[in-house]
């Protein structure tokens, strides 16, 4: 593990050269969130009423923090090495999955979207984590992002087996966990403190 981890910075985005430019992968990846905008806008467009309204804005929160987490990621880790590359085209396709699944997020595809969703969200960290190692400067940061997507997943799932404004409520608190963390920090203290005993810091 530690051998891993000190190789792990051969993933980071080379710094100070002044320039970065946007991979072909990370143009595609813009493409799919796209896609899932213009998917946001015609459900709103055959609901437009307050509740049609407050549904297309949770859903909106869910895709934008999608593609903010994960263009982030690429900000800090290089997406032409081939192990990032490929956590973008796995995030691509579920992606694709839970635009698919906007029109009836609401409905019957409810557990389709909030799956995807937080297969993005956790699986996207949990891999990033397993290639930092136990030791690397960014990991304390991955690991309470991963906690706190861990806690909104139980609003995302449960929302989903349930129907109308309960399940509006329940995935609303999961926006508002995802959304508010990182004002705080991500803001674990039980986490950190395992961090330092397990890193001597």
């Amino acid at each position: 593990m530690a051998h891993f981890s000190h190789t792990s910075h051969s993933f980071l985005r080379k710094r100070g050269e002044g320039i970065a430019t946007v991979s072909f992968s990370e143009l595609l990846f813009d493409l799919i969130y796209v896609f899932a905008v213009t998917q946001l806008s015609h459900n709103f467009l055959h609901h437009l009423n307050w509740t049609g309204f407050l549904q297309s804005a949770v859903l909106w929160f869910a895709v934008w923090l999608g593609w903010q987490h994960t263009t982030w990621m690429t900000n800090w880790f290089d997406p032409n090495i081939r192990s990032i590359r490929g956590i973008l085209f796995v995030l691509m396709m579920i992606g694709l999955l839970v635009a698919v699944a906007i029109p009836e997020a609401f409905g019957e595809r409810g557990w389709i979207f909030a799956l995807c969703y937080v297969v993005i969200q956790v699986g996207r960290t949990a891999s990033i984590l397993f290639m930092l190692g136990r030791k690397h400067q960014l990991t304390p940061n991955y690991t309470r992002i991963l906690g706190w997507f861990i806690i909104s997943a139980v609003f995302w799932i449960i929302g989903a087996f349930q129907e109308g404004d309960i399940r509006l409520l329940l995935w609303a608190i999961a926006v508002l966990c995802d959304y508010t963390a990182p004002m705080f920090g991500f803001y674990l203290p039980f986490w950190v403190d395992q961090i330092r005993l397990k890193t001597g810091q």
